[in-house]
């Protein structure tokens, strides 16, 4: 009851309150040790929200997942299908980010921030390039065939 009185004063002070008569006084300290059975007040969620990694973040977690050698193949591709631009999108096709996932809505699965983050778009990439067999694999279809 007291956090309930706490959260609706809260919001009166902030002009959103629903409340018609005085909120009691809700003592703002908290206690030493919360009451048993009570595990403390629930915290704000915080302001401040985790940056998008970066490409070079990508880049190097690809190159850790893959090692040198695979990592050049899927570069190559990155490079030639996107720039490795998180953003770029194929207005003719719908194809979208760093691998140009086709429907973009793929590398979902892999991160609900698949539309902007290069990293989780990096790691859609490394498992999509398995079906050539390896990151070489899918480079080589790519030369024969200017897609994979």
């Amino acid at each position: 009851m007291r956090k309930a009185l706490a959260h609706l004063a809260l919001l009166a002070g902030l002009g959103l309150g629903v409340l018609s008569h005085p909120v009691p006084h809700v003592n703002a300290e908290p206690a030493a040790t919360p009451p048993a059975g009570d595990t403390g007040p629930v915290p704000w969620p915080s302001a401040s929200i985790a940056p998008t990694p970066t490409v070079a973040e990508a880049k190097a977690y690809a190159r850790k997942r893959l090692g040198s050698w695979h990592y050049s193949c899927l570069d190559a591709i990155a490079t030639r299908e996107s720039h490795w631009n998180p953003l770029a999108h194929n207005r003719r096709s719908g194809a979208h980010g760093i691998g140009q996932a086709l429907p973009w809505t793929k590398m979902r699965r892999f991160g609900p921030d698949a539309y902007r983050n290069p990293v989780t778009q990096v790691k859609w990439m490394i498992v999509y390039v398995e079906k050539y067999g390896s990151a070489c694999g899918a480079w080589s279809f790519w030369q024969r065939n200017g897609w994979y």
